[in-house]
C-alpha cells in the first residue's frame, strides 16, 4: 500500500535552503540541475496567454552503488514574467517531482500564502511512499502533468521493467518558491539532482538523464513542444541572467542551461537510452565549502 507523509522536516528545510536563493548554515549541499525555455511557436504562445495543463516525462537510470538519499527527477514551470503577468510579476509556478533509488516522491507544494503572493521558499513538502526500490543500470521513464490554470498537480507516472505506477497530485498546488527576474512569460523545464548534508548515505552521485518530451494542452489534447535528447550541444553553460530584469531574448530557446553556477551537469556518451548523448547530473558535495553561500535565481 501507498503511504503518504506531510513532511517539513529538518531534511527537506535544508534542501528549501538550496531552493531560495542562498544556503548560510553548515551542512551544505548542491543543486545540480539544466534549465532549458521554451516560449516563441504559435502554439505555445497561445498557451502562455491563457495556460491550461501541461506534462513533462523523461528517462532516468543510476548505477548500482548511487546513493539512497539523492533526489533527483523532473520539473516544468511556468514564468509569468515581470512585464506583463498574469498573477504577479516575477512569479514562477513550479511543478516539480523527485524521487529517491527506494522510491520515495518529493513534491514540494503550494500554500495559501504563496497562491496569494508571498514566494513560499520551496518550505512545505510531501512525500509518498511507492512501496518500491528502483533497480539500478535500469532506464525508467517518469512524468508528471499539472494544470497551470487552477495551479495545481495532475499526476505523476512511473513506468520501467514490471513498474507503472501512476498517482493521483490533483489534491496539491504546484509552488510559487521565488521571484525570477525575466522581463517575458515562458515555459521552463529541468531534470536535476540534489544531496544534503549530514544525512548522506555510503554510494555514488551520478545520474543519468535523458530523451525529454514536454507536452502543453490544445482544444484536440496535448500538443507535443519539446523531444530533447542532448543530442545537439556539446556542453552546459551558465545562464545568462543579468539584474534586475533579464530580456527573455538574451536566453537562447531550446538549450540546456546550468539551472545554477554550482550545477555539476554535463553532456555525456558512455550511457543513453537513445541516439548518441546524455545528461549527467552529478550531486556531489566534493568542492562546496561548509559556509558556502550558495545563491540560485531559478529553482
Amino acid at each position: 500500500m501507498k503511504k503518504k507523509m506531510s513532511a517539513i522536516v529538518f531534511i527537506m528545510l535544508l534542501i528549501v535552503t538550496l531552493f531560495s536563493g542562498c544556503f548560510f548554515l553548515p551542512p551544505k549541499g548542491r543543486l545540480s540541475g539544466t534549465v532549458l525555455f521554451v516560449h516563441s511557436s504559435p502554439p505555445v504562445q497561445n498557451w502562455l496567454q491563457e495556460p491550461k495543463k501541461s506534462f513533462v516525462q523523461a528517462y532516468f537510470m543510476f548505477p548500482s552503488d548511487f546513493a539512497s538519499d539523492i533526489i533527483f527527477g523532473i520539473d516544468q514551470e511556468f514564468i509569468e514574467g515581470v512585464d506583463t503577468p498574469i498573477h504577479f510579476p516575477g512569479a514562477d509556478w513550479m511543478a516539480l517531482v523527485g524521487l529517491t533509488r527506494t522510491g520515495m516522491l518529493n513534491i514540494p507544494v503550494g500554500t495559501d500564502e504563496s497562491l496569494n503572493g508571498t514566494p513560499s521558499d520551496a518550505s512545505v513538502w510531501e512525500i509518498i511512499d511507492l512501496d518500491i526500490d528502483l533497480q539500478p543500470n535500469t532506464w525508467y521513464c517518469m512524468k508528471e502533468t499539472a494544470d497551470f490554470q487552477s495551479r495545481r498537480f495532475e499526476s505523476f507516472t512511473l513506468i520501467g521493467p514490471n513498474v507503472n505506477i501512476t498517482i493521483d497530485l490533483r489534491e496539491y498546488y504546484v509552488d510559487y518558491p521565488n521571484y525570477i527576474p525575466i522581463d517575458d512569460r515562458s515555459l521552463t523545464y529541468y531534470v536535476y539532482a540534489i544531496r544534503m548534508s549530514p544525512y548522506v548515505q555510503p554510494g555514488s552521485t551520478r545520474i543519468y538523464f535523458d530523451d525529454v518530451t514536454a507536452g502543453i494542452e490544445n482544444g484536440d489534447g496535448y500538443e507535443i513542444i519539446l523531444t530533447e535528447g542532448f543530442e545537439l550541444q556539446s556542453d552546459i553553460p551558465d545562464l545568462p541572467i543579468t539584474l534586475p530584469v533579464t530580456p527573455l531574448d538574451d536566453i537562447q530557446e531550446y538549450y540546456w542551461y546550468k539551472e545554477n553556477e554550482d550545477a555539476k551537469v554535463q553532456i555525456v556518451k558512455d550511457s543513453v537510452h537513445s541516439g548518441d548523448y546524455a545528461c549527467l547530473c552529478n550531486a556531489t558535495l566534493d568542492g562546496l565549502g561548509r559556509m558556502k553561500i550558495l545563491k540560485y535565481l531559478l529553482n
